[in-house]
Order: C-alpha cells, then sequence, then structure tokens
C-alpha cells in the first residue's frame, strides 16, 4: 500500500517537473525564436510621415467640393409626405 502512495507521489512530482521545464524553457526559447524570426521580417526603412502628411492633405483639399443638398434624395420624404 505504501509502495502506490510512493510511486503515484514520484509520478506526480515528476509531472510537475516537467510541467514547469515545459512552462519555464521550453516555451520562453519558442517564444525567442519567434521573436528573431519576427525581427528579421519586419520593415528596416522607417515611413517618410512628410510625404504621408503631404499626400493626405493633397487627398483632403481634391475631396471638399460643395454638398448640393437640394439636389440629394431624401429617403424620409415619403414617410413625411404620408402623415
Amino acid at each position: 500500500m505504501v509502495a502506490i502512495i510512493v510511486v503515484i507521489i514520484v509520478i506526480g512530482t515528476a509531472g510537475l517537473i516537467c510541467f514547469f521545464l515545459y512552462k519555464n524553457f521550453y516555451q520562453t526559447i519558442n517564444y525567442s525564436r519567434t521573436i528573431l524570426v519576427l525581427r528579421s521580417e519586419i520593415a528596416l526603412t522607417t515611413p517618410d510621415t512628410a510625404t504621408y502628411k503631404e499626400i493626405l492633405e493633397r487627398i483632403k483639399e481634391g475631396n471638399e467640393e460643395e454638398i448640393k443638398w437640394e439636389e440629394l434624395k431624401n429617403p424620409f420624404r415619403a414617410y413625411i409626405l404620408e402623415e
């Protein structure tokens, strides 16, 4: 009876040790490998923010058309006329 309890304690301890090693060593090594791979894939040049802002300003300038409200269809017009 005591031998069975000792075997269960040894197996449980070995399981806990394996879990500890997996969480604290194996996963850490995998995370560091993933970081190294991702660092090699990122863009090494920084974006040109001045050109980006200039393009955005030109887009905004080109889209500033006067809205002709009287030409737009009113989806509520039929509802308003029915009342």
